[in-house]
């Protein structure tokens, strides 16, 4: 956790943004050629808007925190998403389409004491014995806020049940995770507290199940990794590193 992370260019974040963006667009060629060619009729545009709650999935003991000692670890946040989608009307009672949306995640927010060591988070130090110039003996206090919001593509298959109409989604979400934290000696002594922030482009895959009735429209999804980034240190993914759910409720307009 005492790594330095390395200084990323902008053109490398740039490059991946283009080469995502490529890729989305392909996808969404791939998915109106497939409904073209099956003899669906193309519907209007939707415009969605939904807000919730998002879990991220906490990387575990010995990450950002230490069981042995105080923690606070919120991993719910508020979170929400906008999006556009267009979903064929076909001869029965399946539909075919897309769903292109921006996700905000939200945020994890940490307060948690550990050892400034990795090698000495089993052994529990109690700080009293603090060595300034290795940290060797020193505990700490991180204070830590991990985000992620990006773009989201996936293909949509939706089934009329009733009065309403039942949803599943399969898709790609490409994100920017950021991982910033505070670290100041607990209790106070002679070592320099530091701030620090990790981040990086990231892609996972992630399912989704949605219910519409008239407006309103419930959406359910599960990431299958969010992090902040990954470059052979330790901590540098954040306090998050695993599947994340997210329970939206929202309303739908044609356009």
């Amino acid at each position: 956790m005492n790594a330095v992370p390395p200084v990323h260019a902008l053109m490398k974040t740039l490059t991946w943004l283009f080469v995502g963006t490529i890729a989305v667009l392909t996808m969404l060629g791939a998915v109106l050629t497939v409904i073209h060619s099956a003899g669906f009729v193309a519907a209007q545009m939707r415009f969605e808007a939904l807000g919730g709650q998002c879990q991220y999935g906490k990387v575990g003991n010995y990450v950002w925190f230490n069981e042995h000692y105080d923690h606070q670890l919120d991993m719910t946040s508020g979170c929400g998403l906008i999006a556009i989608s267009k979903v064929s009307e076909g001869a029965g009672r399946m539909h075919l389409g897309w769903r292109l949306a921006y996700v905000d995640m939200g945020a994890a927010r940490t307060n948690a004491v550990f050892p400034m060591l990795d090698p000495e988070q089993p052994f529990h130090p109690s700080g009293a014995n603090c060595d300034p110039a290795t940290w060797q003996g020193c505990i700490g206090r991180g204070i830590g806020v991990q985000t992620a919001r990006g773009i989201s593509a996936g293909v949509v298959a939706e089934f009329d049940v009733w009065r309403a109409r039942l949803g599943a989604e399969l898709g790609i979400f490409a994100y920017e995770g950021i991982w910033r934290v505070t670290v100041q000696p607990e209790p106070p002594s002679n070592f320099a507290g530091y701030s620090t922030e990790w981040r990086g482009p990231q892609a996972t895959p992630f399912l989704g199940a949605t219910a519409r009735y008239g407006y309103g429209l419930l959406m359910m999804r599960a990431y299958s990794r969010i992090r902040a980034a990954e470059h052979g240190c330790v901590g540098c993914s954040g306090v998050a590193g695993k599947t994340a759910v997210q329970a939206l409720i929202g309303l739908t307009f044609l356009f």
